[in-house]
């Protein structure tokens, strides 16, 4: 009943009141939709994170991993862990085929690796493509899960929006957009019923406005405390990274090495361009956008396996060794 009597208002109007009323709810609209996501995107507090000390990288992994998340999600944490690995000796390239990777058949005390980064570790017992690694489930759901325990962390320093909170505010756009193309076409058919075709203005007005809350509520993962964090870790490392690109720098990916990985963690591994190792695993990720693994945010890749958060080395899983998932999936 209440929804006949509102178009009937709708429908009898006339055109120059309609017109205000329509403004007038289009305006209401955009404005109840930016108070919205004002809410719900608001940062508990402002977040600051230790920037990782260059001379001990190692011992700042959790740091890295989490800045390599907040910058690419799922796959950063990712294309990290991997050239962490690398550098570190635990993995490397085959000599047969430089884009294949493999274990180190005499790696460093395993002990010291976190439960993702030994995860990860045992999936290359069988030698393959980092495309075909993680692809592997199991693969996904671990990095995912160490994802969690960094967002986590993120979001209560006010650097990164859940999952859950992004599509809530695409839901608030989406809704407002609905209600205001609704409104705009029942009375642009109700018009055309009736022979009135001087209907270009309200179609323009019902394109704007539907627009209007979808782009109010387009909402980035990474807040605005975020994206400062990160351009100022930008800044920091800007002289490293052209030394490096320019040749001067004599570190060596793979050795004693500690300068890259916080560099690739805020840069991505574009800043590996040069490098032979770029051709293992950045060639294979340089085009992903975390999209591989379900969300941007790390909050998918559910699992019966419990997951636990690591200490310095970062989120770990209480699943078993790769090495039959990978076998079976890449291997077998």
């Amino acid at each position: 009943m209440q929804l006949t009597v509102i178009f009937q208002f709708i429908f009898t109007m006339p055109g120059p009141e309609f017109l205000l009323f329509f403004g007038s709810l289009i305006g209401g609209i955009g404005v109840g939709s930016f108070a919205l996501k004002t809410l719900l995107t608001q940062s508990p507090r402002q977040g600051r994170l230790q920037l990782p000390n260059l001379s001990n990288t190692y011992s700042a992994l959790s740091k890295i991993y989490q800045i390599a998340f907040l910058r690419k999600g799922s796959a950063g944490l990712a294309e990290t862990i991997l050239l962490s690995l690398i550098q570190r000796g635990y993995l490397q390239r085959n000599t047969q085929d430089d884009s294949i990777i493999e274990q180190n058949p005499n790696p460093p005390a395993l002990q010291d690796l976190s439960a993702i980064e030994l995860e990860v570790f045992d999936c290359f017992s069988y030698p393959m493509s980092t495309t075909q690694a993680f692809a592997v489930p199991m693969v996904q759901d671990t990095v995912a899960k160490a994802g969690k325990h960094y967002e986590d962390a993120l979001v209560a320093n006010g650097l990164l929006l859940r999952q859950s909170t992004l599509k809530t505010v695409e839901w608030v756009g989406r809704i407002g957009a609905l209600t205001i193309g609704g409104v705009g076409l029942a009375r642009l058919g109700n018009a055309l019923a009736q022979g009135h075709y001087n209907i270009l203005f309200l179609i323009l007005m019902i394109a704007v406005g539907a627009y209007i809350p979808y782009r109010i509520c387009k909402t980035d993962r990474i807040t605005k405390i975020g994206k400062k964090y990160l351009n100022d870790l930008r800044l920091a490392y800007k002289g490293l990274k052209e030394k490096i690109k320019s040749g001067s720098s004599e570190l060596r990916l793979a050795g004693q090495n500690v300068e890259y990985l916080p560099l690739v963690s805020v840069f991505g591994l574009s800043v590996l361009a040069d490098s032979e190792d770029f051709d293992t695993v950045g060639k294979q990720n340089r085009d992903s956008d975390g999209s591989s693994w379900g969300c941007s945010a790390g909050s998918c890749g559910s699992s019966s396996c419990s997951s636990s958060s690591g200490g310095d080395g970062g989120g770990g899983s209480g699943c078993g060794g790769c090495g039959g998932g990978c076998g079976g999936g890449c291997g077998g």
